[in-house]
């Protein structure tokens, strides 16, 4: 009984700190060897820009569950940002001035969610439910009712076009600007004072409010992060697609939640953090290539997204036992 305990544990202990890796692994592998153009280094570039819009929104989501909080409103808030840009860039509003506006309005909804969950003490999830609803309708309003923003953008805007398509030798530049927005995250959370507070009341609040933290900024200020940067992966977006699409960023929310929840797991038994974040969503990027190469028909892609996150909490289930 004695060695079944223990093998138990260092099992769930391994699981806490390497599941997620593993299973990578040996996903690689199996495609590797069933799809051999797999590994080719064009295919794996690919993969980092498919996964540059995951990577960057769930980075903001990191802040929030880091918090003790959670954020659903992400992918509409992405969504917005890919109208917004659009609705500006199409009234020749200048490049510079039309970023600024996409992050600020970002903000604010990070900011209302602060309000709901923050200061009003709302629960998570339904605070942030209403901020994704209620980020809909200006989606609408600007497209008078349609679904896109007419017209294209990404030959009247070459800086948008380089942004969303142009690579720097063979690395895509949306890959480099995720790694970029990740590597300024990660000092955010692990190196500053403000990183120190958001983790602290994420592992107890109560504890951290007994030291002096000011728990309610601190999480208002984690909502704020989480959507400027579900703003920036909205603008990885439409610089991709060339326009602006009501509701295009809302599958995403899954995938973003996923990548937090497998990156978890990545040797801090359960902590979120952006390396572990970043891992998780090229994880995401790989089985999506993975099943496109499989020609798995798009119904498959509904099932991977539901078995990914139940995969994904269960692991992070198990680092926090």
């Amino acid at each position: 009984m004695k060695i079944r305990t223990e093998i138990g544990r260092w099992v769930s202990d391994y699981l806490a700190r390497f599941g997620t890796l593993s299973l990578m692994a040996l996903v690689c592998a199996f495609l590797a060897l069933a799809v051999p153009s797999f590994i080719n280094p064009s295919n794996l570039f690919d993969v980092l820009r498919q996964v540059a819009v995951i990577g960057v929104m769930a980075c903001g989501l990191t802040f929030s569950v880091a918090a003790g909080g959670f954020d659903l409103s992400v992918g509409s808030v992405a969504a917005l940002s890919t109208v917004f840009t659009a609705w500006l860039l199409v009234r020749d509003v200048p490049l510079v001035a039309t970023l600024l506006l996409v992050l600020t309005a970002g903000a604010l909804s990070g900011w209302v969610n602060g309000l709901f969950c923050a200061r009003l003490r709302i629960v998570p999830w339904v605070g942030t439910l209403a901020t994704m609803l209620i980020v809909v309708g200006p989606q609408f309003m600007m497209t008078e009712g349609g679904s896109q923003i007419p017209g294209g953008l990404g030959g009247e805007q070459p800086v948008m076009d380089f942004l969303g398509r142009g690579f720097l030798g063979p690395v895509p530049v949306a890959a480099l600007a995720m790694l970029v927005i990740a590597a300024v995250s990660e000092v955010v959370l692990s190196q500053t004072r403000l990183g120190q507070h958001v983790q602290a009341i994420g592992g107890d609040q109560t504890a951290a409010a007994t030291c002096g933290i000011n728990t309610r900024r601190v999480l208002w200020i984690a909502y704020v992060f989480s959507g400027i940067l579900a703003a920036a992966s909205g603008l990885l977006m439409a610089a991709r697609m060339g326009f602006g699409q009501v509701r295009i960023g809302e599958p995403y929310l899954m995938d973003s939640i996923a990548a937090v929840f497998l990156g978890s797991t990545v040797l801090r038994e359960g902590r979120p953090h952006i390396i572990g974040t970043v891992i998780g969503a090229i994880f995401m990027g790989v089985m999506f290539n993975g099943l496109t190469l499989l020609h798995v028909p798009y119904w498959g892609f509904y099932l991977f997204r539901g078995i990914m996150v139940f995969v994904a909490v269960a692991l992070s289930g198990f680092a926090t036992r």
